[in-house]
């Protein structure tokens, strides 16, 4: 069994996208549009811009995103997606760059399971916690 998360951003998908290509390195896998997917007459008008799915991968992970399905805006509370970096540098640049246009819920700071660990809510409101791992105990 996998678990796969899907984010939807109500017809700013392609913003995120480019958010994340320039925040995290995302790598773009694929793109389904209305446009290149749904013949034109079955597709409601309008609609052809429209990211039926986006598939990227952050580091050694993958998501997807889409434009949803006429829901309401975006609401991403009661989740978030963590971010594991290879060292407090990474933590730091990551999280700074996520907060672009967003906040900071928590500043990078040390815990007992991280040698750093923050929150921050993105420009389109998806919540990241951003760790570091704790140093290796001197021998």
């Amino acid at each position: 069994m996998h678990i796969q998360p899907t984010l939807y951003f109500r017809g700013a998908c392609r913003d995120a996208i480019a958010f994340y290509v320039q925040a995290l390195g995302a790598e773009v896998l694929s793109e389904q549009t209305v446009a290149n997917t749904i013949p034109p007459d079955q597709a409601r008008p309008g609609t052809e811009h429209m990211m039926l799915r986006a598939v990227l991968r952050i580091g050694e992970s993958v998501i997807y995103l889409a434009d949803g399905h006429g829901e309401p805006p975006a609401q991403f509370a009661g989740i978030s997606l963590s971010l594991a970096t290879r060292d407090e540098a990474e933590a730091q640049r990551y999280a700074t760059a996520l907060a672009d246009g967003g906040s900071t819920r928590l500043p990078l700071r040390p815990t007992l399971w991280a040698g750093l660990y923050g929150m921050v809510i993105d420009r389109f409101g998806v919540c990241w916690t951003v760790e570091a791992p704790l140093a290796a105990p001197a021998v």
